[in-house]
This record gives structure tokens, sequence and C-alpha cells, in this order.
């Protein structure tokens, strides 16, 4: 495989071999035979031949001009110690490269080792021709519409031709006999006079009836543009013309299918291309790639950066898969229509619906999304001097929460002050062990109008509870019992005794 382009000058003598002698390449014509590309004067380019070639099933290949080879063949799988060594870099020298500059052209064998045949080599031409139809010499085949050439010429000259028929019969043939008219002139003026000099009994001039014009001619062009369209598959289903308005979906469907068998062969064609260019991606990817460094988005929206090392899948066979599906024109209603569904559903912000509007759809859109900021900038400035004034009210009320917790504390302090003068007292009021002596009357009056503790002075071992009448005490852990007496008749006051 030989592929011709056409080179600055000074680039070809930088990619030729050191060996090359650079003043064998000069500017040359361009005689390409399917190039109409017109170049200027003095352009200083020529013409370089990339020749594709497979030995031992690896892929090579060498570069010429007119008159002298700029490359010796070379592999298409990168060598890397030969591109050290030619950059000056310490590495071990092999004698890889020895076979490129000392064997000539015609002699040339690629050397392999047990080594070298278990690596992974470039085994695809890096070029993929497809063809609509093939045409014999000729790598470029046939186009879509060259068959349609003949059918276009046909209509075109059956439909002039019917004009032509129309304009030459549109008037009818005017007969005149001898001195009929004599100099008088037919202008075919509307209410032009013209005047019978004929001796003779019928007319001396008339119009011949115009023949009716056929339609043969439109009907065989409207047959040719709907045989056309059907082989071709351009019918109006294909373009979007519904024959009817009543059609359901799974109609629709359907007639688009059947539709398109006239093209479905011409479209696995396509798609065989396109995978053909994947197998070659994937070659280039293995080959070429080593520690590329590369950057993905993860789960979280983060910009990752990794290194991909395509020698690790050098034994992996990848699968190609070519789909295509049936799309609509992109259109900028649609993505005003997108837009606005998602900003009526509260999905995207104002400033998103603004900044991903078409450029074409308002004329001041850098104006608006300014606005929009701004009023953004606004409600957020406002929320935020919203939460400092609750922020210094919630201050507020945890201050007035420590001064009401403070009383309490204190409360709480007087009450249990109160509890231990209650215990106190109580215990005062027992008598003496050693001098059975009681607390004077006044003294246990005062104490027992304090109203009776429940539960509490458990720590003295006193406990202290109502009998059913609510006016008896049990006795305390001396033994001793306390009970009221007869009210005094004096001053109607309860007595105690022990």
């Amino acid at each position: 495989m030989i592929i011709a382009s056409r080179e600055e000058v000074e680039a070809v003598k930088a990619m030729a071999d050191k060996t090359i002698d650079k003043d064998l390449i000069k500017p040359d014509d361009n005689d390409f035979h399917y190039d109409n590309d017109k170049e200027q004067e003095n352009s200083n380019l020529c013409t370089v031949l990339t020749k594709y070639f497979r030995q031992n099933g690896e892929v090579f290949f060498t570069k010429s001009v007119k008159g002298v080879v700029i490359n010796k063949p070379k592999p298409l799988t990168p060598n890397i110690k030969a591109a050290q060594q030619e950059l000056g870099l310490d590495v071990d020298n092999d004698g890889v490269d020895a076979a490129f500059s000392k064997l000539p052209e015609s002699e040339y064998k690629e050397p392999v080792s047990e080594a070298t045949e278990a690596e992974y080599k470039a085994h695809l031409y890096p070029i993929v021709v497809g063809n609509y139809e093939r045409m014999e010499n000729c790598i470029y085949g046939l186009s879509e519409i060259e068959g349609l050439i003949p059918n276009q010429k046909a209509i075109n000259f059956s439909i002039a031709m019917k004009l032509l028929l129309e304009q030459n019969m549109a008037w009818g043939k005017f007969i005149a006999k001898d001195d009929a008219l004599r100099d008088q002139e037919v202008t075919n003026e509307p209410g032009q006079v013209l005047i019978d000099y004929s001796k003779q009994v019928s007319q001396g001039f008339y119009y011949l009836p115009t023949p009716p014009i056929s339609s043969a001619q439109l009907s065989i062009s409207e047959t040719i543009i709907s045989l056309t369209r059907s082989l071709t598959g351009a019918t109006e289903v294909m373009h979007g013309e519904l024959p009817s308005a009543n059609l359901s979906g799974a109609a629709i469907a359907q007639l688009q299918s059947q539709a398109q068998m006239p093209v479905e062969e011409l479209r696995k064609r396509f798609w065989r291309v396109k995978e053909q260019q994947g197998r070659i991606y994937e070659q280039f990817f293995k080959l070429f790639y080593d520690d590329a460094e590369y950057v993905y988005q993860n789960e979280n929206d983060e910009e990752v950066t990794d290194k991909f090392d395509g020698t690790m899948y050098k034994d992996t066979q990848f699968s190609v898969v070519v789909e295509a599906v049936g799309g609509t024109r992109a259109s900028s209603a649609t993505d005003i229509q997108v837009l606005t569904d998602l900003a009526a559903q509260k999905i995207i912000s104002p400033l998103a619906f603004v900044s991903t509007l078409p450029d074409d759809f308002i004329s001041n859109k850098s104006e608006l999304i300014r606005i929009v900021k701004e009023e953004q900038n606004n409600e957020k400035n406002a929320l935020m001097q919203a939460i400092q004034q609750a922020a210094a009210q919630l201050k507020q009320d945890a201050e007035i929460i420590r001064q009401q917790q403070a009383i309490v504390d204190k409360a709480q302090a007087i009450i249990n002050e109160n509890r231990q003068l209650k215990a106190l007292l109580l215990e005062l009021a027992q008598p003496n062990a050693q001098t059975d002596a009681a607390i004077p009357m006044n003294a246990q009056q005062d104490i027992m109008n304090q109203p009776p503790i429940m539960g509490e002075d458990i720590a003295q071992g006193t406990a202290y509870s109502p009998n059913s009448q609510g006016t008896a005490y049990s006795p305390n852990s001396q033994g001793t019992a306390y009970s009221p007496i007869a009210p005094n008749a004096n001053n109607g006051s309860e007595q105690w005794m022990m």
C-alpha cells in the first residue's frame, strides 16, 4: 500500500535518515490524477510516497521522494531502545538497529529473536479504506450518487422537452392564402384587425387548431423519480414526511424499518469500516501509550490524574462494538425546551439556566448573567444577615437561660439548707440519752408547726409517716414515739408527750 502526500521540502529533509544526501530532496510538481487542489507558485513542496508492507506478519513502512529513498524500511512497532540511543541516552545496545543501517533495501530482513517473536507487534495497516461500491483500479470506488446521475439526466431532459413542447405549441399555426394578407403583418396583438383580400368564397387566413399537450412526459418523470427514491431508500418516511397523521408509533417504526432495507447493506459495510478503525486505535494504544498521563473525574466529580500503560493490555483481546441508532437533528428549540423544563422543576439554578442558553437565543446574554449573579449575591447577603441576627438572638437567649439556671440553682440551695435545718431541729427534739430531758413544749410546738418531711432524713435513721388519721408518727431509730394529746382547754392547741 502506497500513500502519496505533498509536504514541505524542509520538513522532508528533517525526517530523512542521516545517511541520505539532503540535496537530492527537491521540490517537484503536483501530478496527482485525483487531486484538483491548486498550489501556489514557489510553494516548495514535494511528493512523498509512504509505502506500507508486511514481513512475517509485522507491518513495515518506508518513505521516498522523486529520485531518493529518505527512510529505509522500519517496523511500525516502536523501538524504544533505538529511540533512546538516537537521543543519546545511556541504554544497553542489543544490536537491534544494526540491520537498518547495514543491509540494502533489497536484501533487508528484520532480525527476529525468540524474545521479539513473543512480543506484541503492529500487524494492522494504519489505514482503513471504505467504499460505497468498489471500482477497479480506483481506491475511491463509486460514490453514492454516481449511479443516480443517468436518472437525474433523464428526468431533466424529460422536463426540458416538456417545456419546449409547451413553448412551441403555445400559439397555433397561422395559414393564409395568396393575396389574403397582402402587406399586413400578424403581430398577435389583442384587438388587431386583419383584412381578407382574397377573392375566394372561404376564408383567406385562419389558425390551425392547437393539439392537446400530452401528459406522458410528466408521468415518465414521476415514475423515474419514484423508482429512484425507492431503490435508494430516500422515501417520504426517511425524510420525515409521514403519509398519514393518524399512524401510531409502532406503524411509523415499521415503515422506517422497511424503508431502510435498500441501504441496509451499505450501513453494515460502513459499520465494518468503523470496527476496523477501532482495531487500529486498539493497536495504537497498546504500542505507543507507555505511562501516559490522563485525567478523569471520579464519583465525587473530582479530577484524578492517573497513568495508562498499554503494555498491560497487549495480551488482551478487546471487543469492538459499533451501534448506530436513529436520532433527531439538534436544534436550539429542543435545547431551550429541555432547559426550561429543568428550571421549572428547580433541578438547575437560574444562573445555570441562563448560562447554558444558546448564544443566538438572546442578544444580551452576558448582561443577563451579570444581573442574575447580582441577584444571587443580594440574596446571599440577606441570608447572611438573617443568620447573624439569629445567632445574636440565640446568644441572648442563652444568656437568659444561664441567668434563670443560676436562679434555679440558688433556690435549690436554699431548699437543701431548709431540709438540713429541719433534720437538725428534729434531731434536737429527741430526748438526750443521758439526761432524759425533752425539748420544751413551746420548742416542740414550733418544730411540729413545720410541715412534715416525707421520705427524707434517711441518713439520720428517722422516718415519719402519717397514720390513718394523719396525726400519728412512727418511732425513730431510738424507739421514741411522739403522739398528740388532747388539746389544751386554755388555748386549744395540741400538746405533745413522750
